[in-house]
């Protein structure tokens, strides 16, 4: 409940004089009010109708809808998002292109360090391609090639490595550097076979390409032309009989026929070929069968019979 508001007194001279309490001092209700006529309230609002209408509307743009302002809101944030990424793929692409360019760095620094000649070694990967004879006819030679190199030392060295090991070495130099062969033939297919019998074997070789002419025949000198073309045939059966293992008596006949018609040679480079052709004969009738010491015989007897061709066709040389 509303508690009673207290009662407020005075004291006048000695007497008491009591006042109305709050809620007796309400103040009665005020009879004045304002009567509104409507009549008159409604033509005012239609004459300030009238003056909006007169006046001229300004050509105000029309507004973007919502939905075209949120799809540029869209854009600049992907547009944002898009661009992050920007830096990341700068960085990876500067650092691959760093990355490449040690590693051809470090590939050009070794192939460098292959071609120094320090050693004595030639590094002779990459074989020239087979000289173009200048004849009609001439002979492609494939040397199994063990290494080539500026000091002859250093040749005698790998050479007695090979032969310690069983395979056949023979050095030869041709007026710039020493090379090493380890195997002849006269078809690309067998120098093949012999490279993957030393491959292997676990031995380093290389093709090397020569090609001589056919003797000449020209003057007196047929006969001697016959000779060496006699001599081209058995080397080029001999190599065949060699990698096959396998000799029969026809070859060894006309080796035997070859050399009882060349006993009139004359001139060294002649001579050496007439005996390294007997040195085949003669361990062909021993053993009957490849060997390494073949091997190297019929080398030696290719690089004479080149040397012989050249010699009698009127060319110098300085093969040794």
């Amino acid at each position: 409940m509303k508690k009673d508001e207290p009662d407020v007194s005075l004291k006048i001279n000695g007497k008491h004089v009591k006042e109305k309490t709050r809620s007796e001092q309400v103040q009665a209700p005020s009879n004045d009010f304002s009567i509104i006529d409507w009549n008159e309230r409604r033509a005012a609002e239609t004459e300030a109708a009238a003056d909006r209408e007169q006046k001229p509307k300004k050509n105000k743009k029309p507004g973007l809808p919502l939905k075209m302002m949120r799809k540029k809101q869209r854009l600049r944030q992907t547009e944002s998002k898009e661009n992050k990424p920007i830096s990341l793929y700068f960085i990876s692409l500067t650092g691959g292109a760093a990355a490449l360019g040690l590693l051809f760095g470090i590939m050009l620094l070794q192939f460098v360090s292959a071609g120094d000649t320090s050693t004595g070694a030639v590094i002779d990967d990459e074989e020239p391609p087979p000289i173009t004879a200048e004849f009609n006819d001439s002979l492609t030679m494939y040397f199994v090639q063990a290494g080539a190199f500026t000091n002859k030392e250093k040749g005698i060295e790998m050479q007695n490595h090979l032969l310690d090991k069983g395979f056949p070495g023979i050095l030869t130099y041709d007026g710039e550097f020493y090379y090493l062969f380890s195997g002849v033939s006269f078809q690309e297919k067998n120098s093949q076979r012999l490279l993957d019998y030393f491959e292997e074997e676990q031995v380093e070789v290389y093709e090397k390409t020569r090609t001589v002419p056919d003797p000449e025949a020209t003057g007196n000198n047929e006969e001697v032309t016959k000779q060496l073309l006699q001599a081209k045939q058995i080397l080029t059966d001999t190599a065949e009989a060699v990698l096959d293992e396998n000799v029969d008596d026809e070859l060894v006949s006309n080796v035997t026929n070859l050399l009882e018609k060349t006993e009139s040679w004359e001139g060294e480079k002649f001579i050496h070929l007439h005996e390294s052709i007997g040195k085949l004969e003669e361990e062909w009738s021993k053993a009957k069968e490849s060997s390494s010491e073949i091997q190297e015989i019929l080398i030696e007897s290719v690089l004479h019979y080149e040397e012989a061709v050249y010699a009698h066709n009127g060319v110098e040389t300085d093969k040794q």
